[in-house]
Order: structure tokens, then C-alpha cells, then sequence
């Protein structure tokens, strides 16, 4: 099966819920919806959208949207509230309901036996009276003898002939009495009232139902009878596909579209079956085709269809595929090259599997054509040659916390292009290490047990992004080394301890036999910077670390803002301190030494400052804080006036005034 060359492909918003149709002039496509108003959607070189407003009915609410904003409106009249259904039209702009009751419809107090739409056009019809709808505008007719629907427009049958409205809401008269299929070339294809399908009055068959055309060429025809896809050619009629839908089939004197449930099948004029696509919305020219998924238009050049390219290679396989389509595979291929080159993308993809059988999907929103491939790759093995040696009396690695190391090569039975992880599991311990080779090198410190056997088993696993794509276990050999005979002292200070140790070092491993002797001493350093992120703490404010054998302490701001009183004429200070130690607070020519407390000055407006010191060990820290100490002299003079003018009056002076 071909693929079509994707022109261009862009997102496009239709209302869902809505039907929607193309209709086309040559290799110019229109997209037509049952919206009750929508912007013009024109498609050639490119897709043109008139406007972002859409109108259409949702239920028996009548739905705007206008781009990004969304109104929903109901019938409040008293009649809706009664009815099984509200239909709308529009009429002269508005929007106007047709209230639907048990088998009749009512429209301006008038009553109807039918109401049906498809796409722009709607009508009503009572006996030998319809009224249709069409671009805003009613027009009612007498003396109908059938009215129909075809892709081609509304036909309504009268004596003589028959009064055809298209769907960019024109009319005209055909000397015909018959639903009109086509009108071309002074050729008018229908059905007449007794099912008979009629070219120029000339039978050409016979349909007991709905017959709609879907395309026309030279000497043939498709059309649907009772949603059968039916083809004419010399005479004869021959069913093609079932449950078609119509409105998205398509067709053009080269090609035809069908468009059934889960599928659309394009077909040669010879009835080749050229592509097969998913369910969807068909528009077919000549040679271009526009196919709409829901959310997405594509255009597509129906000429020149593309076979896939598959080559394959010693470690998988080559495709070569159009531009804009996208590849689906399992997680064993693997894609360790893509290029983009002239419209067509190529993409080496690496088997990393061990059955050979795989399955590519070449897809888009609107096809899916999936290839199957038989590789003779063969799986990739592990081999692993090496021991593990194992540090007896206690001995540990130079380079890691363990007891043990796993030496050797790992040896795979190809070279991996795609970037792997190997997992190692000894026990309970697992490592992991990363493969762009098929030789590897393995040193890796461990800690194991002890064992009673001479050997353990290593487990080995070949990952790709968590996928196991390689398994092997392998039976290591253990191998004991001896501590040395000689040895080297090393002393290490450790601020309150000595170490000192005796060192016995090999290739692999070292054995310390180690004394600790006591200082009883250990700077400390004391600092006021403060780390927030450390996880030392000692209280809130102060964490602690101890490097090169000294513990040094970071503390806080210890120092808060002092609760400052006025008590007759003295200053009454309470420093807050957020540590027990010995503080000093300056104020004026007086000074206070000792624990934090309620300390009294005598108030001098002279000095707006006070100092307090907190001292930790031999580190100082201080802080130094302003006050308005002329506001505080004058409320203290105030006071003292007062208790003096209340004084004097007890004993006959004269009162100050203030």
C-alpha cells in the first residue's frame, strides 16, 4: 500500500457534533458544516478562514463561539419549555426556533408533519407546502410533490419540473420531475418519483430507497442506494462497500473515495484500491485530495504515492518514508539515526530483540499502514570473564566503601549502537554501568558476606531506558588476598583524639590496625555568619560542623531589640538576648555587666544610643540601637510639671499652665 505526499497539514476548529462535507471546483475545496453559522473554510494553495464565529445547535441549546470565547443560549420562551425538541433557523439574521411535538413541528404558530437538515439547508414541509431555509432567507412553496436532499443540493418536485437549491444558496428550475443528482454539461442526472435513476430522461437504473451521488466520470458512476456504495460502468451496477457515509465520500474522474465505519478506501478510475486511510471527511480533485480528521486538514498529492523503502543491515533495518508521516514500533527497535533529506525522512533503527519479528507503523491523524519485518539479527550476548577478590582479617577497598571487587571484561556478541545500561547484581547489592561498547572493563568496589564456597553467582542485566533486553548469569570464582607483611605509621589529627595507624596497603585493598589517643583539646571557633541550609543544628539560632578536628559554631543574630521604658526620670532597658551568657549594655556614661535582666539608667536626653555586647567564649558580638531620647526627655519634663502643679495646689501656689 502507497503513501500520499503530505503538501501541508494545519489544525483547523470545527465544532464537534457537527457534520461536515467538502464541495469542490477543480482543485479548490470548501468546507461545509450543518453549523448555523460558520466562517467561510476555503482550501487550495493554502487554508483560509474567513472569521472565528461559529453558530449551531447543541442539544436544544443554541451554542456561539467567537475564537476563545463560548455562549450558550436557551429558548425561554414559554412554548419551548413544552416542547420534545427546539430546532433553529436563521432567519433575517436571527436565530429562530421550530418547536418539535409528537409527529408535527410548529414554526411561527404554524404547524408542520417535517422539519429535516444537512449542512446549510433546512425545510418544513405539510403536504403539498414547504418552507425552506437557506443563507438566512425563507422561501415557501406550494404544489411540492416530494422534496429531497442529495450532496448535489435541495430538490422539491413539482408538476413539469423541479426547483433545485445549492448549497451556496442559489436556486434555478430543471424541466424534471425528480430529486437532482447532478447538472452538468447539458446532462441532468436524478431520480424520478418511482426510484428510477435517469440520465436525460434515459434509465439507467433502479434504486428501492435514498439514492445520492458521491462521483461522475467518463462512463461511469458512484453513488450510494440505501447507503450501499454502488459503481455504473457499461451497463451494469456493482456494490463496493456498506454503510457509507456519504457526505464524506468523495470523488473525481480519477479517483473515488468511500467512507464507511473506521475506514476510507481510495480507489483508481479502474477500481484499484490505491490507499487505505482512517475514518474521515474527503474532499477529491483531480489529483489532490483534502482529508479533514476532526482536528486536523490535510492536503495530499493523490498522484504520487510513495512505497516505503526497507533496507536492512547486520544489526536491523533502514525506512525511507514521506515527510510529515510519523513511525510507531516496539521498544526492541531501536532509532539510532534520522534524516531529513528532499521531503523524505530515512530513520536506521537498531533490533535489539531476539525473535526477529517486528511489526512498523507508518502513521498519521488520518492513515496507519503497518509493515511487517523479519530481521535475522541475532540477540545480543553477554559473556562475562573475571573473579572477585575478596580482602581477608578485614581489609577494605582503596576506592570505596566494600570489602570486595569484581574484575574482569564484559564481552557482548555485538556492538550496541544505541547507548545501553548494564545491572549487576551480587546479593542484594546491584550496580549499574553505562555500554557504548562490546568490550567493557569492569572494577567495582562491593561489600559482600561471608561465603563457604569458593564462588557466588553474578547476575547481569542489559537495559534499555528500564527494558531488560539481555539476561545472563554467571558463577564467579572468589579469591582471597592476604593482608601484607609490612606496614607504614600514619598519625591523623582529630582536634580532641590522635590516630594513630598502622597501614598495611596492597594493589586493591588496605588494612589499618588503629589507636586513638585522647588531646583533651579541640578548638573552637565561634562566627556569627549563619548558614541556613545546614543540618547541625543546635537550638533555632546556632548549628555547628567540625572540620580539621575544630567545632565551629555559626550562630544567628543574638541580639534582638531591647524593650525600652520610661520610669520617672530613669531609662529602663531589657535587652533580649537569645542566649545565657554574660552581656554588657552602654548607655550614656554607664555600662551594666552580667545576665540579661531589667536595667536601670538615669535618663539623659543628651545620648539617643544604647550598646549591648554578648560574649561567647572569647568571640564579642554587639549590637547598637537609636532612640528618640529627646521625645522621652520632654515626656519626662511634662510629667514632672504635672505632679509639681498638683503639689502646689495643695498648699496655695499658683498652677503652670501648659
Amino acid at each position: 500500500m502507497k503513501l500520499p505526499e503530505i503538501e501541508f497539514a494545519e489544525s483547523l476548529f470545527v465544532p464537534s457534533g457537527i457534520d461536515v462535507s467538502f464541495m469542490k471546483n477543480d482543485e479548490r475545496f470548501i468546507l461545509l458544516t450543518s453549523a448555523l453559522v460558520q466562517p467561510r473554510i476555503e482550501i487550495n494553495d493554502k487554508v483560509t478562514v474567513s472569521s472565528n464565529l461559529w453558530k449551531f445547535q447543541r442539544g436544544n441549546h443554541l451554542v456561539e463561539i467567537d475564537g476563545e470565547k463560548e455562549k450558550i443560549t436557551k429558548c425561554e420562551q414559554e412554548e419551548c419549555t413544552k416542547a420534545w425538541s427546539v430546532h433553529y433557523v436563521i432567519v433575517d439574521g436571527h436565530e429562530s426556533p421550530i418547536l418539535e411535538f409528537k409527529n408535527k413541528f410548529i414554526f411561527n404558530g404554524e404547524e408542520y408533519s417535517s422539519f429535516r437538515r444537512m449542512l446549510s439547508l433546512s425545510f418544513l414541509a405539510k403536504r403539498d407546502k414547504a418552507v425552506v431555509f437557506v443563507a438566512g432567507k425563507v422561501f415557501t412553496h406550494e404544489g411540492v410533490k416530494a422534496i429531497g436532499f442529495t450532496r448535489f443540493g435541495l430538490s422539491l418536485v413539482n408538476n413539469g419540473f423541479t426547483t433545485l437549491y445549492t448549497w451556496d444558496g442559489a436556486s434555478k428550475d430543471i424541466p424534471v420531475e425528480g430529486i437532482v443528482l447532478r447538472v452538468q454539461k447539458g446532462e441532468v442526472l436524478y431520480t424520478d418519483l418511482r426510484n428510477r435513476i435517469l440520465s436525460n430522461d434515459r434509465i439507467i437504473g433502479i434504486c428501492n430507497g435514498i439514492f445520492d451521488l458521491i462521483s461522475k466520470g467518463h462512463g461511469w458512476i458512484l453513488g450510494s442506494c440505501n447507503g450501499v456504495a454502488r459503481y455504473y460502468f457499461q451497463g451494469a451496477w456493482r456494490d463496493l462497500e456498506t454503510s457509507i457515509d456519504v457526505l464524506k465520500s468523495d470523488g473525481s474522474q480519477n479517483f473515488l473515495g468511500i467512507v464507511s465505519r473506521r475506514k476510507a478506501l481510495i480507489f483508481d478510475q479502474d477500481l484499484s484500491l490505491r490507499y487505505r486511510f482512517k475514518e474521515s471527511v474527503l474532499g477529491i480533485g483531480l489529483r489532490k485530495a483534502v482529508v479533514f480528521t476532526g482536528t486536523k486538514l490535510f492536503k495530499l498529492d493523490l498522484v504520487n504515492g510513495y512505497d516505503p523503502e526497507i533496507s536492512k543491515f547486520s544489526e536491523g533495518v533502514i525506512i525511507k518514508y514521506p515527510a510529515g508521516y510519523s513511525l510507531e514500533k516496539s521498544e526492541k527497535l531501536i532509532n539510532v539515526g534520522s534524516i531529513v533529506e528532499n521531503g523524505y525522512v530515512t530513520e536506521t533503527l537498531e533490533y535489539l530483540g531476539d525473535d526477529g519479528k517486528e511489526e512498523i507503523v507508518i502513521s498519521s491523524e488520518f492513515l496507519s499502514l503497518p509493515l511487517k519485518v523479519q530481521l535475522a539479527v541475532s540477540p545480543i550476548k553477554i559473556m562475562f570473564y573475571g573473579k572477585i577478590y575478596v580482602a581477608e582479617q578485614n581489609g577494605k577497598t582503596k576506592n570505596g566503601d566494600g570489602n570486595a571487587i569484581l574484575s574482569g571484561k564484559i564481552v557482548l556478541s555485538r556492538k550496541p549502537k544505541a547507548k545501553l545500561k548494564l545491572f549487576i547484581s551480587i546479593e542484594s547489592m546491584s550496580k549499574d554501568i553505562e555500554i557504548d561498547s562490546n568490550k567493557v572493563e569492569l572494577y567495582i568496589p562491593l561489600r559482600i558476606g561471608w561465603h563457604e564456597n569458593d564462588a557466588i553467582p553474578v547476575n547481569f542485566d542489559l537495559r534499555l531506558e528500564g527494558k531488560s533486553i539481555s539476561k545472563a548469569q554467571f558463577i564467579v570464582p572468589l579469591i582471597g588476598v592476604e593482608k601484607p607483611k609490612k606496614a607504614r605509621r600514619i598519625k591523623i589529627q582529630k582536634g580532641h583524639v590522635i590516630l594513630d595507624v598502622d597501614r598495611y596497603e596492597g594493589e586493591m585493598f588496605t588494612w589499618d590496625n588503629m589507636r586513638v589517643i585522647p588531646t583533651y583539646n579541640q578548638p573552637v571557633m565561634i562566627s556569627h555568619i549563619f548558614t541556613t541550609n545546614s543540618k547541625n543544628r543546635l537550638g533555632k539560632r546556632i548549628n555547628f560542623s567540625v572540620k580539621q578536628g575544630s567545632v565551629l559554631i555559626r550562630a544567628e543574630d543574638l541580639i534582638g531589640d531591647p524593650k525600652i521604658e520610661i520610669e520617672g526620670n530613669q531609662l529602663c532597658v531589657t535587652p533580649v538576648v537569645n542566649l545565657d551568657t554574660i552581656i554588657q549594655v552602654y548607655y550614656a556614661t554607664h555600662v551594666y555587666t552580667g545576665f540579661r535582666s531589667k536595667i536601670i539608667f538615669p535618663l539623659d536626653p543628651a545620648y539617643n544610643t544604647i550598646l549591648i555586647r554578648l560574649f561567647i567564649g572569647n568571640t564579642t558580638m554587639e549590637k547598637t540601637f537609636m532612640f528618640d531620647s529627646i521625645r522621652l526627655g520632654l515626656i519626662t519634663a511634662v510629667r514632672s510639671a504635672k505632679a509639681l502643679s498638683q503639689t502646689t495646689e495643695t498648699i496655695g501656689a499658683l498652677p503652670l499652665s501648659f
